[in-house]
């Protein structure tokens, strides 16, 4: 049987329909791949309110070139604690442009720590996204307050749009 229509044309108004499904119109990537200060590093994703929140809770290491990215869906002054954290962390904020807001180096806090005793860190300035790396890797790569961090910053954004408006329905 000969369709009249091209299929390109179904395949068109396929791609369509399935973004107009939540969820369906931006792939949320497990890791990126950026460039600080020339070094190249595998960032982990995280997106979703829950995966915010877990951030490196639990986790017993962190490789020289890896680290968790924490994508936002707007810039805002962003504050990030060591809760449940076991390993010690540079916690870099960044704006929407890729430039570094400020660089804090914390301490996992002590296993019987109140919530009110778990050291935290504020941006200082607006920022649109986190990046943490093991505690000094910063220093070592010489990384400073408006120094520029290459990352996928417009496919961050729009995965960090589409799920808080997955969540708003």
């Amino acid at each position: 049987m000969k369709l009249s229509t091209p299929i390109w044309i179904y395949a068109a108004w396929a791609c369509c329909i399935l973004a107009s499904i939540p969820g369906c119109g931006v792939k949320k990537e497990k890791y990126v791949n950026g460039k600080i200060q020339g070094a190249k590093f595998r960032l982990e994703v995280m997106v979703t309110p829950e995966e915010i929140t877990r951030g490196m809770g639990g986790r017993t290491s962190l490789g020289k070139n890896e680290g968790m990215l924490f994508a936002f869906p707007r810039m805002e002054h962003r504050r990030f604690w060591m809760k449940d954290c076991l390993i010690p962390l540079d916690i870099i904020f960044v704006d929407g442009l890729g430039y570094v807001v400020s660089i804090h180096t914390l301490q996992p806090p002590k296993k019987d720590a109140k919530e009110s005793e778990i050291e935290a860190c504020r941006s200082g300035g607006r920022a649109l996204i986190t990046i943490e790396l093991a505690a000094g890797r910063a220093k070592e790569l010489g990384l400073k307050v408006g120094s520029k961090i290459e990352i996928p910053i417009k496919q961050l954004k729009a995965m960090a749009e589409a799920v808080e408006k997955e969540n708003k329905r």
